[in-house]
């Protein structure tokens, strides 16, 4: 569950959001992200996105931890995740296609903090995020 707030500025949006989950690992998540726009040409719209991501320990822990009974069943070691900072940088790419509809492409990249990048369940120090979308929109 969060609760979030969007600024649009001229110079772009800023969005601040708060999650807590209430399921298993019971760990809080704050974004900070900012959302520029440039119009590439007629109507096809970029908007790059730089931002950071913070994970509490018991948020990192549930997703990147390893206990000693899960090491002894994967043969991974054993490894205690702490709270990370990571850093995020993408673009959203809006195409218009037909009157009111859009095709929106999105992609993402997000570098693992030091709280969680030695983690050995983690083949890389980042995740990659990538969807497409058909949008309409209402008027």
């Amino acid at each position: 569950m969060g609760l979030g707030t969007f600024q649009d500025t001229p110079i772009g949006a800023f969005f601040i959001n708060a999650y807590h989950d209430f399921g298993k690992s019971k760990g809080n998540l704050l974004e900070l992200n900012y959302f520029g726009e440039v119009e590439l040409m007629k109507k096809v719209v970029l908007y790059p996105q730089v931002g950071i991501e913070r994970q509490s320990s018991s948020y990192a822990n549930y997703y990147y931890s390893v206990t000693p009974e899960q090491a002894q069943t994967t043969g991974y070691r054993t490894y205690s995740a702490s709270s990370s900072n990571n850093p995020l940088a993408g673009f959203l790419l809006e195409i218009p296609v037909v009157e009111n509809w859009y095709l929106n492409v999105y992609a993402k990249r997000k570098w693992l903090g030091s709280g969680v990048n030695n983690s050995p369940v983690l083949t890389r120090t980042f995740q990659d995020t990538m969807f497409m979308a058909l949008a309409y929109r209402f008027k």
